[in-house]
């Protein structure tokens, strides 16, 4: 098996998945005892954030969960596999569901699902469906994954996926302000990609910036969200004069040993980017003088 995360949420880089499956099936042969390479692709910084095709993409497998870029339920989430390769495999561990028998119950070969209106016994699906015998689960959070659904469908993947590059262009914007207006000196750099625009490339970037300032460290980055989270600011502007408010720290950035990171998710408006990235440098002053 090949794995690769879709889109990398410590850099932000995109990776060209439909290149990377076709050039990863190619090498099937004799080198490998003619044996499939299975491709599998973790989405979980892609399913609600950019436009795809699944089966143009290639992939044997593909996973994701739906409480970051959909917005929807916690411990919720998808998981996608070509039929021929789903009868590959078998769950290791059986729920209840009228609908089906498992292997320790019968002596006969997958057959898939059965009508209701025939005679035959019931057998395990084709595909992935069959990882999701679970038994009783939580239907309020089963309704929560229709509304987010639905709520997506109606504004639309490609819609989506625009408006998050938008928004990454206006936090680029806002960034290469603050760092003009308040750590000039400073040298920094982003973990993307950027085209001859001065924008993140769309084909290598989808809506994750990691900001990079020389000099600043893990502890430097950590502490501009810990004040983030649980004091706020002070803004000392015309839109926000000594306005102090609390915020959750996941509503504006995250940090990691590579930087501070910012999700420009498609629902933010330009004004709250920027008010983001103002109390971004509020702290980011204070921290590295």
């Amino acid at each position: 098996m090949v794995t690769f995360s879709w889109v990398c949420n410590e850099s932000g880089l995109r990776l060209p998945c439909k290149r990377i499956t076709e050039e990863v099936h190619a090498l099937r042969g004799a080198s490998n005892g003619n044996k499939p390479l299975w491709v599998h692709a973790d989405g979980a910084q892609v399913a609600g954030n950019i436009a795809v095709d699944l089966e143009d993409s290639g992939v044997d497998s593909f996973s994701a969960s739906f409480h970051k870029w959909p917005c929807g339920p916690k411990m919720t989430g998808l998981l996608y596999m070509k039929p021929e390769m789903a009868q590959q495999l078998e769950p290791n561990n059986w729920g209840y569901d009228p609908h089906i028998e498992t292997p320790q119950s019968r002596q006969r070969t997958f057959t898939g699902r059965c009508p209701s209106n025939t005679n035959l016994k019931p057998a395990i699906d084709q595909d992935s469906y069959r990882f999701q015998y679970q038994g009783q689960m939580n239907d309020a959070t089963l309704a929560a994954i229709g509304e987010m659904a639905q709520h997506h469908m109606m504004i639309g993947p490609s819609r989506i996926e625009s408006l998050v590059n938008t928004n990454l262009g206006t936090a680029v914007d806002a960034i290469n302000k603050g760092m003009a207006d308040n750590l000039r000196e400073r040298e920094y750099n982003y973990t993307i990609p950027f085209g001859t625009d001065g924008y993140p490339a769309k084909n290598l970037s989808a809506g994750i910036l990691i900001l990079q300032i020389k000099g600043a460290t893990s502890t430097h980055y950590n502490n501009v969200v810990r004040e983030l989270a649980f004091n706020g600011p002070t803004i000392k502007n015309k839109k926000h004069r000594n306005k102090k408010r609390k915020n959750n720290n996941r509503a504006y950035a995250i940090s990691n040993v590579f930087g501070l990171r910012l999700s420009t998710h498609f629902y933010l408006t330009k004004d709250y980017i920027d008010d983001c990235v103002d109390r971004i440098f509020f702290f980011l002053k204070k921290e590295l003088g």
